[in-house]
């Protein structure tokens, strides 16, 4: 595998922090699974990863009350199959096989949003936020009932979702001259939204619904 990425970033005013990067990864000799006939095949091949990604984050001071903690970010990612692929039962042989399309575009989308509001005279925080995921292509270990492992055209797709999430923690409280204590009451999940990660061995993950969290930290 390897990689690049270039970022630019700068503060347009005291309290605003702007970022914006591109980024490349090539794999080589990816393996996933094909079903052909009655046998799971190793499938070998390169890919391609590129994208871009531009954050904003804001860290303004409110007279009296405390500052306001915001950031949101967009990334958009594209991965494309730059070679033909073997599909043979042993993944280190060499020859024949299935090819493996190439050219394969799978666009994807992300975005993450939060709002904070951290309340000083309280010692306490109060967070909202969002994330998006759009629209994703399953592994290639997702696809054994295809007779082909096309990625821009699969058998099935894992749709997007938004996941909510509250949550409301305190400030670091001294409780001595080196000994503080922080806590944390969240809600993930707070819409009890339906998703679906990308699993392994053809078994999509779902995800955890509307989950409550509570954390104690000792900070030393």
């Amino acid at each position: 595998m390897y990689g690049a990425e270039a970022v630019l970033e700068g503060y347009p005013s005291e309290t605003l922090l702007l970022s914006g990067s591109v980024f490349t990864n090539q794999y080589q000799d990816t393996i996933g699974y094909q079903l052909v006939g009655v046998d799971q095949l190793a499938t070998a091949y390169d890919a391609i990863n590129f994208g871009a990604e531009v954050t904003g984050r804001l860290h303004q001071p409110i007279e009296d009350l405390g500052f306001v903690d915001a950031q949101v970010s967009v990334s958009l990612q594209n991965t494309i199959t730059d070679t033909d692929a073997v599909a043979a039962a042993d993944p280190f042989a060499i020859g024949g096989g299935k090819i493996f399309p190439d050219n394969e575009s799978v666009p994807t989308a992300f975005s993450y949003e939060r709002l904070g509001l951290v309340l000083e005279s309280y010692r306490l925080a109060v967070t909202v936020e969002h994330r998006h995921v759009g629209q994703r292509t399953p592994s290639q270990s997702n696809l054994l009932q295809c007779t082909i492992p096309n990625m821009n055209d699969p058998c099935y797709q894992l749709p997007a979702f938004d996941l909510l999430d509250l949550s409301l923690s305190s400030v670091p409280i001294p409780l001595g001259d080196e000994i503080s204590l922080r806590g944390l009451v969240k809600v993930s999940n707070l819409l009890d939204t339906e998703f679906i990660e990308v699993g392994f061995n053809g078994v999509d993950v779902p995800g955890l619904g509307r989950t409550l969290w509570v954390r104690l930290d000792l900070l030393l």
